[in-house]
């Protein structure tokens, strides 16, 4: 993967994404709360306006947002990340959703050319900086092999 997009920079998803970054992968952010997106911007991230954006300019999209609405808005909703992706790029949704959505996101992005990797993290927002996470993800095992390397650039474990 040459480059990594990243959504939701809240408590989790912020140290994720700044040890991603840390790691050398050139990134693009989005966060729709008014400066939730600083840190990583004074870092030299480039920001996205919304999170079709983010996946345009990404082999690999991420995100990490709270509820399963809200997942369900910036993927498929409108210039949701399905609107930026191209065949082959890949989604990895980093909550824990329910799993009739993440089938139905699945199925949607399969049929654009795009794989789908659900990777449920298990940390807490102080050991997220100290890459104290595991990370479980799910799905096809050849674009798995392909996102380990930025797996391992904000965890301590993966369990595949």
């Amino acid at each position: 993967m040459q480059s990594v997009g990243f959504i939701g920079l809240g408590n989790l998803g912020t140290p994720m994404a700044q040890n991603i970054h840390w790691a050398g992968f050139p990134m693009a952010v989005y966060d729709p709360r008014e400066g939730a997106t600083c840190a990583l911007l004074e870092d030299g991230v480039r920001l996205a306006v919304f999170p079709g954006e983010v996946a345009s300019v990404s082999d690999a999209t991420m995100s990490c947002v709270p509820v399963s609405t809200e997942a369900e808005e910036i993927t498929l909703g409108r210039d949701g990340i399905l609107s930026g992706m191209n065949p082959g790029n890949v989604y990895v949704d980093l909550s824990t959703n329910r799993r009739s959505l993440i089938r139905r996101i699945g199925g949607v992005f399969e049929e654009k050319g795009t794989h789908v990797l659900v990777a449920p993290v298990l940390t807490s927002p102080t050991t997220a900086a100290d890459r104290e996470v595991i990370v479980m993800p799910s799905g096809d095992k050849d674009v798995y092999e392909q996102l380990l390397p930025v797996f391992e650039s904000f965890d301590d474990k993966v369990v595949y």
